[in-house]
């Protein structure tokens, strides 16, 4: 009877239900109005129609088609998104569809059963497989192909197959969102570039995991942690409690006892859970061990069998029967707490702890002289082997049951060769040229020692001579500058030097450093024609060059060559005083030499001529020769052809540094001789840039003060006689001072002997001649002005 009047700029829609989709063919019926009365919005009768009225007689039906709209399905970010549980090693396992995995995690307000597209993977130790004929054939699960997906349908088995003896749990193991079906194919590949919404894959994505379980394996050992038990113990005693080893680590275990190797003593015990009880009563003197074979089985059925040795320990019934020390001989003159030797007691009693002490009774004289700390005898004052060669002691060990046992001991004292400190220090240099710069080393300290073996160590000491020790250093044997050397302020240096032997033996002297006298002095600034360049092989490189150098300007310089080159720069002959004590030779140098292999290939020498004579090695020719700074670093090694085949040289870089070198020369066998000396360099590297530099070479000399040492060379008993040979100069004077050991003064022996021809002395004198004789040990020593 009535009707909603609608203008034409109404609006009309249909809303339908929830999830409803289909076509409403007669949904709303309606007539025309033509808006000559009524309003817009309001409500009219339609009790006259057509005619006049502004309503038409005849009506119209107004339908409407619902589309079906697809809703994403939903995944849940919780709940357990995992295949079964599957069994280490099982290559085969039967695999899971893909609804089963969703199952209870997956909504969908549609309706539709979903599958799984997946989009990620990652390595795991084996391999994801799917299955779309129900489980008669597998295909591995690959890694998508760039943007694309594998879609699953929900009848899609999927499984993991794991590797050889893996097993644990995988928590990522392929990456999958929930795929309704509405879109794409099973077993296809689809790009997934939306999610949610109206698309058929979820917003959410999880990871599959995959537990794989260890397999059963059987144990693999058996452990007893308690394999002794007291004799004498009633039926039911504790032996000790069984454990097995499984790789299975959560395995329980049964224990028995089985047949078999080892069971012989199987019958004695019996198993009460995982505890070894006594079945008898032990004696160990009539069976000390037993030998029993016990099974572990565990809860699976694997089992694992071995025989295990039970020991029967003596019962504590029995007194200690002797004492024994070893060692029991001590040296002596050792200090306050030297160790003796150990105690043992000898007991029947196995595994009994003693306690030992010094007791007073008969043979307990030195008591005194000795302590007891736990097993171990230890003096309590330095033994003299002289006063007592034997100590007598009384010791009594207890067994902390009661048995005692008491015995007196002997202990030998060692007879030691007592020290005897340094009978003296010997400074084989000690003449300095003025101006010595700090740093300079000025000679090398040995002390003499009637102890062979005896290491010594050098330092500065108060006491008479010291007044310039501070403007000197030592340096392991070393006497070097602290300052730079001044004689026109001190006309002569002294210092107080003390040698320690280490054994708490020491002696003090004092040294005077004097000037040098220059003998022959070259700074390497002008050809002056002093030196000569000579070349064994190759071309001669030597010459005066301005560049790197230690003083001034210029330095004397060989460099490396393109071919074998052994050339080398000689001095000028230079007359050695007859009365010459020291000689000093002392120059700088700096070299760069190839180490290419054989190493070293490039290096130099230095070599003396005596006299016109041949020429050999600094260190070759006179055996009092001696580096005392700059040392030739290495021996070359042997090489074919190389003219300085297993000699000792400079080799290598010294770091673009000029390095001091200072020899002392055997004043004795060089005195009223002429000298020349060379600096050899030898290359054979083909390196250009290799070279040798020398500057500021200086050979100067100390001259005698009175009456100095001369070194023995051999000395000979051979019957009545004492025959001496010494290094000499001919005509030169040479007395023989003798002396009882460690004693003073030195008595001289008969008259001077004159040097004889060439460079040695020999001369003998009775026995019966000399002051001290006879005397168990005597010292010689020859001297000479």
């Amino acid at each position: 009877k009535e009707a909603r009047l609608l203008a034409p700029t109404a609006r009309l829609r249909f809303v339908p239900t929830v999830g409803y989709s289909g076509t409403v063919t007669d949904g709303l019926s309606f007539r025309a109005w033509d808006r000559s009365s009524g309003t817009n919005g309001l409500t009219a009768g339609l009790s006259a129609t057509g005619g006049s009225t502004p309503f038409s007689s005849g009506t119209g039906q107004v339908g409407v088609k619902v589309a079906e709209v697809n809703t994403a399905p939903v995944l849940s970010k919780t709940g357990t998104l995992a295949l079964p549980m599957i069994l280490e090693n099982d290559f085969a396992p039967t695999g899971t569809t893909i609804s089963n995995l969703l199952a209870g995690l997956v909504s969908d307000a549609d309706g539709d059963v979903c599958g799984i597209v997946f989009s990620s993977i990652n390595s795991q130790p084996g391999s994801w497989q799917y299955s779309r004929d129900g489980g008669r054939s597998w295909t591995e699960l690959e890694l998508p192909r760039g943007i694309y997906s594998r879609l699953l349908g929900p009848d899609v088995e999927l499984r993991f197959v794991p590797d050889v003896d893996f097993f644990g749990s995988i928590t990522n193991g392929i990456l999958v969102r929930a795929w309704d079906q509405t879109r794409g194919t099973d077993g296809g590949l689809a790009i997934v570039v939306e999610t949610g919404g109206q698309t058929p894959y979820s917003r959410n994505e999880r990871w599959v995991s995959q537990l794989v379980v260890q397999a059963n394996r059987a144990p693999t050992a058996i452990n007893l942690d308690q394999s002794t038990v007291l004799e004498n113990q009633p039926i039911g005693t504790l032996v000790g409690r069984l454990t097995a080893s499984d790789p299975n680590p959560t395995d329980t275990h049964t224990f028995a006892f089985v047949a078999g190797d080892g069971d012989t003593g199987n019958a004695a015990f019996t198993i009460s859970s995982n505890a070894i009880l006594t079945a008898v009563v032990l004696d160990r003197e009539l069976q000390p061990s037993y030998s029993v074979r016990i099974r572990a089985r565990d809860k699976a059925g694997a089992s694992f069998a071995t025989a295990l040795a039970i020991n029967v320990a003596d019962e504590p019934d029995t007194a200690p029967s002797d004492i024994l020390l070893d060692p029991s001989r001590v040296a002596e003159n050792e200090p306050a707490g030297t160790i003796v030797g150990e105690l043992a007691a000898v007991d029947p009693d196995l595994g009994e702890t003693h306690a030992f002490a010094l007791v007073n009774g008969e043979g307990d004289d030195d008591n005194a002289g000795f302590e007891i700390q736990g097993a171990i005898l230890r003096t309590t004052a330095p033994l003299d082997f002289e006063t007592q060669q034997y100590c007598s002691i009384r010791v009594r060990v207890d067994d902390g049951h009661g048995g005692q046992f008491t015995r007196i001991l002997i202990v030998a004292v060692g007879n030691v060769e007592d020290n005897t400190p340094p009978l003296g220090i010997t400074l084989n240099l000690s003449c300095l040229l003025d101006g010595a710069e700090p740093g300079t080393t000025v000679g090398l300290l040995t002390a003499r020692d009637i102890d062979l073996g005896d290491a010594h160590t050098f330092s500065f000491v108060p006491g008479e001579g010291d007044t310039d020790n501070d403007a000197f250093a030592i340096q392991g044997q070393a006497l070097v500058t602290a300052v730079s050397a001044d004689f026109s302020q001190h006309s002569v240096y002294r210092v107080r030097i003390q040698a320690d032997d280490g054994r708490g033996g020491t002696r003090a002297e004092t040294f005077e450093i004097v000037q040098a006298g220059g003998l022959w002095r070259d700074d390497c600034e002008t050809e002056s024609g002093a030196w000569t360049f000579v070349a064994d092989a190759g071309t001669a490189t030597w010459q005066i060059l301005e560049g790197p150098n230690h003083s001034a300007v210029h330095a004397l310089t060989a460099v490396g060559t393109t071919a074998l080159s052994d050339a080398s720069a000689v001095s000028p002959r230079i007359t050695i005083p007859a009365e010459a004590r020291q000689l000093r030779l002392e120059f700088h140098q700096e070299h760069e030499w190839s180490d290419l292999l054989p190493s070293p290939i490039d290096g130099g020498v230095l070599e003396l001529q005596v006299d016109d004579g041949s020429w050999w090695d600094v260190l070759g020719g006179e055996p009092d020769n001696r580096f005392v700074a700059g040392d030739y670093p290495l021996a070359m090694p042997t090489t074919a052809d190389h003219p300085l085949s297993e000699r000792w040289l400079w080799s290598g870089s010294n770091s673009n540094e000029f390095e001091s070198v200072v020899l002392a020369l055997d004043a004795a066998g060089l005195a009223g001789r002429n000298v020349r000396m060379r600096w050899r360099q030898v290359v054979a590297s083909g390196v250009e840039s290799g070279h040798w530099r020398v500057d500021d070479v200086s050979l100067s000399m100390a001259p005698p003060p009175g009456w100095d040492f001369i070194r023995i060379e051999e000395c000979v008993s051979e019957g009545s006689l004492l025959q001496l040979t010494w290094r000499s100069v001919p005509g030169q004077s040479y007395r023989l001072e003798v002396t009882e050991a460690l004693g003073d003064p030195w008595v001289a022996v008969g008259v001077p002997v004159a040097g004889q021809p060439g460079s040695r002395t020999s001369a003998a004198w009775e026995f019966s001649t000399l002051p001290e004789h006879p005397n168990p040990a005597l010292f010689f020593r020859v001297r000479s002005p």
